[in-house]
């Protein structure tokens, strides 16, 4: 069964959720072409109830997200677990409709999934709009995936009194399954060669047509199945802290850079908080970083110009990192995951 379109799901019936189906979910694409997953319907049902019984108990769920997507797919899996109907707005969704929409939830408990640039929109209108904020307080909790979520944002939603949760995982994993930097349900993490691997119930059964790519990804050794998953980390404390895309690294120079690494920097930034950054061509490089500024954070009084954000990324992660062009846009194109579409940023330049 294929996940359908987002002009499709009202047609689609969540008692393929009670089956033996198995449903095939693209990725989002972000880092390249899109990849067909063969996702079970026992492997959804484990990872929403490793949600629910992490987060303090089943409920309905609200998302701007599409449906064709695994976060999207989700929250209709935990929703009717729960005896619920999960509420997917648009991605273009107003703070005003979303703080509407959870205005018409009926359950005793009730959740959110947003990506970090949705949480940003909710931010910012709830500080300046009381009913806004009164509506993501009552959430029992915004789960927050995707991408990278910069501190300084999660401390704004902490300090207007917004209960969030950090949510890790991929379309091959049924979505999350690493809630703030621990495992939910049976999820084992561990990294090996500086890479997460991921094991657990929740695992896909591998891609649709690629035998090759599905045993390059998913490996049995005698701790059990794993899924490998291009992302790095390391474990601190017992809790995983994801700092980047393996395959998000170019070499400028013969040096390689990280992506993931300039964005974290970026995040400390005045009015850099929600930067993107993309390697683009160079004659002499090879490629060099280049940055993309959302026009809002480029306005405030405290935003850094690019120059001195050059200066300090240069300071900070050496001369190859230095980027040499920057971008301003009102709002950044996105995939229908949510997440950032950096082929097409990488296209402003």
């Amino acid at each position: 069964m294929t996940v359908p379109t987002p002009s499709e799901a009202e047609q689609f019936s969540t008692d393929a959720f009670d089956s033996g189906s198995s449903f095939i979910v693209r990725t989002s694409g972000t880092t390249g072409k899109p990849k067909k997953v063969l996702l079970s319907a026992a492997a959804l049902r484990a990872s929403a109830i490793a949600s629910h019984d992490f987060l303090g108990g089943g409920g309905q769920w609200l998302a701007a997200l599409s449906p064709a997507v695994v976060a999207g797919l989700q929250v209709q899996v935990r929703s009717h677990l729960a005896g619920y109907r999960a509420l997917l707005l648009p991605g273009s969704a107003s703070p005003a409709e979303f703080a509407s929409a959870i205005a018409e939830m009926t359950a005793a408990r009730t959740y959110a999934a947003v990506v970090p640039l949705q949480l940003q929109r909710l931010v910012d209108a709830a500080s300046q709009n009381d009913e806004i904020l009164a509506g993501l307080r009552s959430l029992d909790a915004i789960l927050i995936g995707g991408q990278r979520l910069a501190p300084s944002l999660l401390a704004q939603a902490t300090e207007l009194g917004l209960h969030t949760v950090r949510s890790y995982g991929a379309t091959e994993t049924g979505g999350g399954c690493v809630y703030d930097g621990i495992g939910v349900g049976d999820t084992e993490v561990r990294v090996e060669g500086g890479e997460v691997w991921i094991s657990g119930s929740c695992l896909a059964d591998g891609y649709l047509d690629d035998d090759a790519l599905t045993a390059e990804r998913f490996t049995t050794d005698d701790s059990g199945r794993w899924f490998h998953t291009r992302d790095a980390g390391e474990m601190v404390d017992a809790r995983l802290s994801v700092t980047g895309r393996l395959d998000r690294v170019f070499n400028s120079g013969a040096v390689k850079v990280s992506l993931d690494e300039i964005e974290t920097v970026l995040a400390e930034l005045p009015g850099w908080g929600s930067a993107a950054a993309v390697a683009v061509d160079d004659p002499i490089w090879g490629e060099r970083a280049a940055l993309v500024q959302l026009e809002v954070e480029q306005r405030l009084p405290q935003a850094l110009p690019f120059e001195q954000v050059s200066d300090i990324l240069r300071d900070r992660l050496g001369v190859a990192a230095t980027p040499t062009k920057s971008a301003v846009v009102t709002e950044f194109a996105v995939l229908a995951s949510g997440k950032p579409d950096f082929a097409a940023l990488k296209k402003l330049f």
